[in-house]
């Protein structure tokens, strides 16, 4: 009996096009049926394990992982897969040894080191991070990935002139790297037309075959360059190509995102909050995204005692998990059916999620922008939280959401038209948690905080029950790492010239004007 399959042999090339077609079902049949003819190859083993978690049979493919590491010689590849399965479930630590665990039975297997450095910026580990990348780099000095990771982790600490030296080096690597134009972009000021890296982003699109993906990442890249030299025509035309390019690999309903908005209006008033007190305090930031949560957070998170956790996803998580555990109920489709036995549930779900991010401090942020859609839930089930509600004018926050490639979700951030028409909603909706709870929810206007940054602080930290330190004026001198597109600007004191940047675009924005038009900034 061999060890190991021929990776030409028919039967793994049969269960590769299977992987490789989605077909996870009978790759589950046909390769568990290659592990009896070969018991310790890892490789088999791999694609098994894989196609039970595409199925979400994740018990099932950590105990298989498990038990085909026990057997096979060749241990990185499924330690590997392993660590990512782990992530998938918020399992950091457990990932964290199994990148590790591969790196020591395979010191060369590059990917352990690419993702033992993406896990270890999950929790805030940002020198073995880089530690990590540096490893993965000289391993392989041709392979983009640890240069554009340890690029990106730079950005977000603020360390500038390192982060655009490791851009130019993708680049160098791969002309045609679309993230890494776009992520350059953002940490460079153009003056003009004439730049390098402009010319080189305009000769790249003309002339190369990119990929859709590189392709929209240089125009966004172009849209940003172009209007800091102030050709906002130009800058706009490429703006739109991005957006065009995005908007047609993905989906997205208006009307369920109707649908979905209006599930959550019931009837709250006839829910009691807990009854819970704890030394520990929840500032919920939320908002629209590019609203300025961001620097609301880096304002907070740079008092004493408050520590911000970024955009945690803890909160939807714990409250789908309690409406299951209440007789198999599913959210947001039962939220009728919300009573206090699910909002303990949610309390002690979320509590346990955020326990270990307080890092000795009083106060967490939760920065999550959409967690806007849940605040009487949020209010209701951590009795004791502080809801801070960003707003920003609707025409600015529209535009500068369409000039911003997400790195994942925001399907309707690509069409003006579906921008306003979410935008409507949220509006709706807030108004709705404003008139349930007038006093519970603080308005914080971005435009109120650029103009008058000392008084709007104050007023924020007033609310959050926390003592003034001059240190919140002082904001950028954080050293925090920010993961979000507002890195590079949260690390500059305020500065004014984002406040009216849509009015260089007036006759291209014809569609947020006219949908908008009335609404409240």
């Amino acid at each position: 009996m061999n060890k190991e399959i021929n990776t030409k042999n028919e039967d793994f090339i049969l269960i590769l096009n299977l992987y490789n077609n989605s077909r996870y079902s009978l790759l589950e049949e046909k390769s568990n049926e290659l592990i009896r003819s070969y018991p310790k190859d890892h490789k088999i083993w791999n694609l098994y394990c894989i196609s039970l978690i595409r199925q979400d049979k994740y018990k099932e493919s950590i105990s298989s992982f498990l038990e085909a590491i026990k057997r096979c010689p060749k241990k990185a590849l499924l330690l590997n897969s392993l660590g990512l399965t782990y992530l998938q479930k918020e399992k950091i630590e457990e990932a964290v040894q199994c990148f590790e665990d591969a790196a020591d039975f395979n010191p060369q297997y590059y990917p352990s080191y690419i993702n033992l450095g993406n896990a270890l910026r999950r929790i805030k580990n940002n020198n073995q991070a880089i530690r990590s990348f540096k490893k993965a780099i000289e391993i392989d000095a041709e392979d983009t990935r640890g240069y554009i990771y340890l690029s990106l982790l730079y950005k977000n600490l603020g360390q500038i002139e390192e982060s655009i030296t490791l851009c130019k080096k993708v680049i160098s690597l791969n002309k045609g790297h679309g993230l890494a134009h776009r992520h350059l972009s953002s940490l460079i000021t153009y003056d003009t037309p004439s730049d390098e890296h402009i010319l080189l982003m305009k000769e790249i699109i003309n002339k190369d075959n990119l990929k859709d993906n590189d392709l929209s990442d240089i125009y966004f890249g172009l849209g940003k360059a172009l209007e800091d030299i102030g050709d906002y025509e130009e800058a706009f035309k490429y703006l739109n190509l991005g957006n065009s390019i995005c908007r047609n690999n993905l989906s997205f309903s208006i009307d369920l995102s109707k649908d979905y908005f209006k599930s959550l209006k019931i009837d709250y008033k006839r829910l009691d909050p807990l009854d819970i007190r704890t030394d520990k305090n929840n500032i919920f930031v939320l908002g629209m995204p590019r609203s300025g949560t961001s620097l609301v957070e880096q304002i907070l998170s740079s008092h004493s005692k408050v520590v911000g956790g970024g955009e945690l996803q803890f909160f939807l998580k714990s409250v789908k998990k309690s409406f299951k555990e209440i007789g198999g109920l599913t959210f947001p489709n039962h939220i009728e059916d919300i009573d206090s036995n699910i909002l303990k549930l949610i309390n002690e779900h979320y509590s346990a999620s955020i326990s270990d991010l307080f890092e000795g401090h009083s106060h967490l942020v939760d920065k999550m922008p959409y967690n806007f859609m849940y605040i009487g839930l949020i209010l209701l089930s951590l009795p004791g939280s502080k809801v801070v509600l960003c707003e920003r004018n609707p025409i600015e926050n529209c535009f500068s959401i369409y000039k911003q490639k997400f790195s994942k979700g925001n399907n309707y951030a690509y069409s003006l038209n579906e921008i306003a028409q979410y935008y409507l909603l949220y509006n709706d909706l807030m108004a709705f948690w404003k008139e349930l709870y007038p006093d519970r929810i603080f308005c914080l206007s971005y435009e109120n905080l650029i103009i008058n940054q000392e008084n709007t602080s104050k007023d924020l930290i007033n609310f959050c029950n926390l003592n003034w330190e001059e240190s919140c004026l002082f904001f950028y001198e954080n050293n925090r790492e920010v993961k979000t597109a507002s890195a590079i600007q949260v690390k500059k004191p305020i500065y004014t010239d984002s406040l009216e940047l849509s009015s260089n675009y007036t006759k291209h924005l014809k569609i947020l004007n006219e949908t908008l038009k009335g609404l409240e900034s």
